[in-house]
């Protein structure tokens, strides 16, 4: 027993310095940028059945405090079988792509759009967001601060007080300040593929999304760890006037789905600091539940149990805080005392259902 309760100690020592850790990076803000010029820009959409949420993302770019005469739109159609591309016929600046029936999924939508676009400064940007009027303005700036040949932008969930969205909005806070705080470290581990700004040419000299072209998920962090590999200039921008914004998902099934399609893929993430942080958060709460188990079947390690839960509450505490009050989301934080319950037993289920159920998306079975 004594070495179970010194494994897990340990451990939860190894996760309590990291994360506090990384505070120190997260607080390196973005240089105030005062340089307005407007650069040339590609905004490729890859879309499939969004016909509710498509307008919206349009529209959002489209009212950019930023000279449209510079803003290129590509939406790249991928075997949609709903009303969005009748809704984007309305629409006389956008450029529409199909993809041939025999290419499908995310990485060829997104490399058609590369293919057809016009400029060197490239922005993936998913149907279902939104964004401020000052977003495209804000990320064209931080590239210009040091010429960046990645720029990995914040995406915020839309507050939305009920259960299962409270749960996966902290979750997200949790996970934005691992991501940030490492990019800001300079040891990238996250992105996401709803709001990325590349360049065009470096995309190419990478190949693009050759090396994983058999994975149907992974886009936007098998990318990144491409032009990581290459050294090129990936940063973060900190900047909440950058972010997009997207709703939770709304049901069990779908939550469930699309967690099984992020663990599906990490097999194959080579980053080792990716697979560090993951180990530590999958150690550390599986160890809250084992801890738990112990203390029911011999009341006397109670203490431990008890002081193990303080200790990651605690961490956990100051680390949603900070992300919360970044994203504007203090309201959130009364949703963590459940989801610091909820979260251990999501990720065992999660990680087991990927073991048996393949990883699904619109409709489709996805490789992993």
């Amino acid at each position: 027993m004594m070495i179970v309760f010194f494994i897990l100690t340990f451990f939860l020592l190894v996760y309590t310095i990291v994360f506090l850790s990384l505070i120190l990076f997260w607080n390196k803000k973005d240089v105030s940028q005062k340089d307005t010029e407007q650069l040339p820009v590609s905004i490729i959409i890859p879309f499939r059945n969004e016909e509710k949420k498509l307008k919206t993302c349009i529209n959002s770019i489209l009212n950019q405090n930023y000279n449209q005469q510079l803003i290129e739109i590509i939406c790249v159609n991928d075997h949609s079988t709903d009303n969005g591309l009748s809704i984007l016929s309305s629409y006389n600046n956008i450029r529409i792509v199909s993809l041939s029936n025999d290419k499908s999924g995310k990485k060829a939508a997104l490399t058609a759009g590369v293919e057809a676009s016009k400029n060197e400064l490239l922005i993936f940007r998913d149907a279902d967001t939104d964004s401020g009027t000052d977003w495209l303005l804000s990320l064209i700036s931080k590239q210009k601060e040091n010429d960046y040949d990645f720029l990995i932008a914040p995406v915020q969930y839309k507050t939305n007080p009920t259960f299962l969205s409270a749960i996966q909005i902290v979750e997200h806070l949790a996970i934005s300040f691992t991501g940030v705080a490492m990019a800001k470290s300079g040891k990238p581990i996250l992105c996401n593929g709803a709001n990325l700004l590349l360049k065009k040419s470096v995309f190419k000299s990478v190949s693009g999304f050759a090396t994983n072209h058999f994975i149907s998920s992974g886009d936007d962090i098998f990318l990144m760890n491409s032009f990581i590999q290459s050294a090129k200039k990936v940063e973060y921008i900190h900047s909440l006037s950058a972010a997009v914004s997207c709703e939770t998902e709304h049901t069990i099934s779908s939550l469930i789905s699309q967690r099984i399609r992020w663990a599906s893929k990490n097999k194959h993430n080579k980053n080792p600091y990716n697979f560090i942080i993951a180990f530590l958060v999958v150690t550390v709460n599986s160890g809250l539940i084992v801890a738990g188990i112990v203390a029911l079947l011999k009341t006397s390690t109670i203490q431990f149990f008890y002081w193990y839960v303080f200790i990651k509450l605690i961490t956990d505490c100051i680390v949603v805080t900070i992300s919360a009050l970044h994203f504007k989301q203090l309201t959130m934080l009364c949703w963590l005392p459940l989801f610091f319950c909820v979260f251990p037993f999501e990720i065992i289920i999660i990680l087991t259902l990927s073991l048996f159920i393949p990883a699904k998306w619109k409709g489709r079975k996805i490789n992993n």
